[in-house]
């Protein structure tokens, strides 16, 4: 019996319908990545203004004043010939002896001596002094045998630049007596200052001179010039130059 039941079994299995087939699954599409949401920056705290404090009695806030502070000034004028000396002396003087040359065929000998005082400041780079000088001339360049000693009788400014502190100049005029006989001139120099800046207190000096003279005493027909070489010595406080 049991043979038979199995081929029995067999065949209702095999007439017995299938279920439905099941339907092929479609490929899902790839998803697109969603871009996460950018959160909101943080607030920074807001603190709340403060007004200033009043500044004490009489004490000026730095922002009300004028004029920055200065951390360094510089003196921005030129050295001048007396750097390192008293700025504030007022006195010069220069000894500046010399042989002088006439129309004679023999020279004379010039010993002249200034003493002056600086005059205001009116150019930058330039100070200029203001004197007297006496001068001694022995010899025979005043043309005449009574010329042998003749005494000079000048007013004369002299300078000494800063920008050029080795230039030395002066400019007078007066009146120079050949014994009593009066002789109106006019006289210029021009030298040079020895040294390397700063130049100290006293300076030396070499050049030349020119002067030009009227014998009036005399009733000379027209002026007579002179030349000559003089060195010598100049003092006078930084302010001079």
């Amino acid at each position: 019996m049991h043979v038979l039941a199995s081929p029995l079994l067999l065949a209702l299995v095999a007439q017995t319908p299938a279920g439905p087939a099941a339907e092929p699954v479609a490929a899902s599409e790839p998803a697109v990545p969603v871009a996460p949401q950018a959160e909101p920056a943080p607030v920074a705290p807001v603190t709340p203004a403060v007004a200033p404090e009043p500044a004490a009695s009489g004490a000026v806030p730095f922002e009300a004043t004028d004029e920055p502070e200065c951390f360094r000034c510089v003196d921005e004028r030129p050295t001048g010939p007396w750097e390192g000396t008293d700025p504030d002396g007022r006195f010069a003087f220069a000894f500046l002896p010399g042989l002088t040359f006439g129309v004679s065929y023999l020279p004379s000998i010039d010993l002249p001596l200034y003493f002056g005082g600086v005059l205001p400041e009116r150019k930058p780079g330039r100070r200029w002094t203001l004197g007297y000088q006496a001068t001694i001339s022995l010899g025979y360049a005043e043309r005449y045998i009574y010329g042998l000693a003749t005494h000079r009788h000048h007013i004369t400014a002299m300078t000494v630049g800063e920008r050029r502190p080795h230039l030395y100049g002066s400019i007078g005029g007066g009146v120079a007596f050949l014994l009593t006989a009066p002789v109106i001139e006019v006289e210029g120099r021009v030298g040079y200052v020895f040294g390397k800046p700063p130049l100290g207190r006293v300076l030396g000096v070499f050049g030349a001179m020119a002067r030009l003279g009227w014998n009036v005493g005399y009733r000379e027909g027209a002026p007579m010039p002179q030349f000559g070489l003089f060195i010598g010595v100049l003092t006078g406080p930084r302010s001079y130059g």
